[in-house]
């Protein structure tokens, strides 16, 4: 008996996915240089099928480069309001998720990077104990 599909059913690969070349290559230059791409690079990793297939195409492209093996990595992030947003790294230059997050924040938020950073320098220094109190009050 033939498996019969319903019309209910939605086909997640139905959705026609196009990447340029052009993207692909600029993707590969701004990991060299800085690490990451985000939506503030590629507007269309709003959409994570996208951004997921993206990741796929940059890996193979920097595969097809002899001398270069990054370890491209894709990830999701949540943030407060329901925003998911996503980033595709190199973990060799980011170093960690926890980083990546940071980056992505800062992507994310043009202030949210420098919120960010000023909470961590602010928490490693207990000398700074009196202005973590300050900034609260």
């Amino acid at each position: 008996m033939m498996p019969v599909e319903t019309k209910t059913k939605i086909h997640e690969d139905s959705k026609k996915l196009v990447y340029q070349d052009s993207d692909v290559k600029k993707a590969m230059d701004l990991i060299r240089d800085r690490g990451y791409v985000t939506r503030a690079d590629f507007n269309q990793m709003d959409d994570a099928d996208w951004a997921a297939g993206f990741d796929q195409k940059i890996e193979a492209a920097f595969l097809k480069v002899e001398g270069e093996d990054p370890y491209i990595y894709f990830e999701q992030f949540d943030f407060k309001g329901g925003d998911i947003d996503s980033i595709i790294f190199d973990m060799d230059q980011v170093g960690t998720r926890d980083h990546a997050l940071d980056l992505l924040a800062g992507a994310h938020s043009p202030t949210g990077l420098l919120i960010i950073d000023l909470i961590r320098r602010l928490l490693t220094c207990a000398s700074n104990y009196s202005v973590i109190i300050w900034m609260i009050y």
